[in-house]
């Protein structure tokens, strides 16, 4: 997705939260609530899906190790059940589902790798801030990222 995708889609995920928590204080008198929420959230599944299936998008990566993840508090362990190591060529994304292959390309020296989808992440705050994708450290080292830390790519699924 590009930025201004993806900022219309926090802005629709954003509202539709807020019709959800006004629905848990006060109990509308239609169900015209319930029903554009519906929509706002099915708009959102589409946008991703069209923008995921045919637009490469661009934005900021990270990457993340075991030894970060254990710095964080938690064991390792992928959103999909799997144990990260660091040598595996996967990704953490939001936007595509488990299993998505994508082409990952550093946009200041064109170099490329091919991941999988295996998590879930970057953090939703981060995100917010234009991170799209969290990579592995082999991913990263693919890139040649690891000295910077957070680089620009472009992201396609293939």
């Amino acid at each position: 997705m590009s930025h201004n995708a993806d900022h219309l889609v926090f802005n629709a995920i954003r509202d539709a939260m807020e019709i959800e928590n006004r629905k848990k204080s006060v109990e509308p008198k239609s169900d015209i609530i319930k029903v554009d929420a519906f929509f706002v959230i099915l708009a959102i599944v589409w946008i991703s899906i069209l923008c995921s299936a045919c637009c490469a998008e661009t934005g900021i990566a990270s990457y993340y190790t075991v030894e970060s993840c254990h710095k964080e508090g938690t064991s390792g362990r992928m959103a999909n059940g799997e144990l990260l190591k660091d040598t595996d060529m996967v990704a953490a994304s939001w936007f595509y589902p488990f299993g998505a292959r994508l082409v990952v390309r550093n946009t200041s020296n064109n170099k490329s790798c091919v991941v999988t989808v295996k998590d879930r992440g970057p953090a939703k705050s981060l995100v917010r801030k234009g991170r799209i994708i969290d990579l592995s450290k082999q991913a990263m080292l693919a890139l040649d990222g690891i000295k910077q830390g957070v680089i620009t790519v472009s992201v396609e699924k293939l």
